[in-house]
């Protein structure tokens, strides 16, 4: 089923090298990349991007710790809530690495709760550094798993105004109330959790 492999062995040695593994443990990571990619029909294009797929999950399961099915699975699942092409991952990997440097969050964290939470987030219009911040603020103010922090943001999304999510974002010199006593929407309020991330890093340079 899997021509892809014949087509792009040089590529997948290549991303076996750089990544410092055996190329038969990333044979079976080929694979599952190759699956993923099962809407593309041209058998080349299909396996061109089962490779992009396959480096870049490697390098979310090397930098997290996940295995690499998990990392896959969580990569192509946050890509395809967000409606972006699939060998794009490397934006996602670029942004959630530089939060993980000024945030006390950790990559699979971070990348985990994102999948769970990113189609509840486009549809409150947040982009993807916005959600970013709100997951950084959750996983440094609770210890939750990555899926309960994933859930948790999502229910926040839904009801940021109840006592907790309040009392959470207080914390941080947030309010989910204007000056007139007036609750403030869903984008202010991630507006300024966003605001309150970039100062910090800010301050940390």
């Amino acid at each position: 089923e899997v021509t892809g492999v014949q087509t792009c062995a040089l590529p997948i040695s290549k991303v076996a090298s750089m990544l410092g593994v055996h190329l038969a443990g990333v044979m079976d990571g080929y694979v599952l990349a190759y699956r993923a990619a099962g809407s593309i029909v041209e058998p080349t294009q299909r396996a061109t991007l089962a490779t992009k797929l396959l480096a870049d999950s490697m390098i979310l399961s090397k930098l997290s710790g996940m295995d690499q099915a998990a990392a896959l699975d969580t990569l192509v699942g946050a890509l395809r809530q967000l409606n972006m092409p699939l060998d794009q991952g490397v934006i996602l990997l670029d942004k959630w690495v530089a939060i993980t440097k000024v945030a006390n969050v950790d990559l699979k964290t971070l990348s985990e709760s994102f999948a769970i939470t990113a189609t509840a987030s486009e549809n409150a219009g947040l982009s993807v550094d916005k959600l970013n911040a709100i997951i950084a603020v959750v996983a440094e103010t609770t210890i939750l798993s990555s899926t309960e922090a994933g859930n948790a943001v999502r229910a926040f999304m839904s009801g940021f105004t109840r006592e907790e999510s309040a009392q959470a974002l207080e914390r941080f010199g947030i309010s989910v109330k204007d000056a007139t006593g007036e609750l403030k929407s869903f984008d202010q309020i991630s507006r300024e959790v966003y605001e309150h991330r970039s100062e910090e890093h800010t301050s940390e340079l």
